[in-house]
């Protein structure tokens, strides 16, 4: 019995004399297992449609190392759950500042973001990613639970790096030249001008003076 159901000395006691109380206890674990699992599959189908991944946690930090419970579609670099020694452990190691700075922000309560690289065992290499925390605290100003989520930012990034590079080569150039990126795949009016050259700002009346 005690086996089946995780029970304490009492609830023995009560099991012992009342046997359908060990049918309603075993009925309700099972109820909670069916619920905890409908939430999982619903939040990692959630992460997995968006493209992120889901964490949350209702450790207490400075009570020891924390583990979160993570959500994500089959390209997860994690398991579905990750200490902060596993998840700092394929940090690059030019950003493993940014676990201070997560540190310090849940240690004041505060919400956080950050950028930072990770190794990625999928394509062999690191990516960068972004994740933003929110940081829950009780009236006393403790930190009751933390959550948030992580994307893939590698491809903004490298397009983010190559502008300078492509505004050298065409920015002198005679011909109208714009970039530009579709925010939002079902609606066409997201489209954003992410650069122009001195000759479109010319034809847009975004001339500058530069």
């Amino acid at each position: 019995v005690a086996g089946i159901v995780q029970a304490t000395q009492a609830t023995l006691v009560i099991a012992a004399f009342y046997p359908l109380a060990v049918v309603a206890l075993v009925s309700v674990n099972r109820a909670a297992a069916k619920v905890w699992e409908r939430s999982h599959a619903f939040n990692t189908s959630i992460a997995d449609s968006l493209g992120i991944a889901m964490f949350e946690t209702d450790a207490i930090p400075g009570s020891g190392e924390i583990t979160y419970q993570l959500y994500a579609g089959d390209e997860r670099r994690l398991g579905e759950t990750v200490s902060d020694a596993e998840w700092a452990e394929i940090l690059h190691p030019d950003d493993v500042d940014v676990e201070q700075l997560i540190d310090e922000a849940i240690a004041a309560g505060n919400d956080y973001r950050v950028r930072y690289r990770q190794w990625t065992d999928r394509v062999n290499d690191y990516r960068w990613f972004e994740e933003i925390g929110r940081v829950i605290t009780n009236d006393a100003g403790a930190v009751t639970r933390i959550f948030g989520m992580t994307r893939d930012i590698t491809e903004l990034v490298t397009a983010n790096e190559m502008i300078p590079r492509f505004d050298l080569l065409v920015d002198p150039l005679d011909i109208a030249i714009s970039l530009v990126r579709l925010v939002d795949p079902s609606d066409p009016t997201s489209l954003t001008i992410v650069y122009e050259n001195q000759a479109a700002k010319h034809l847009n009346g975004g001339f500058t003076g530069r």
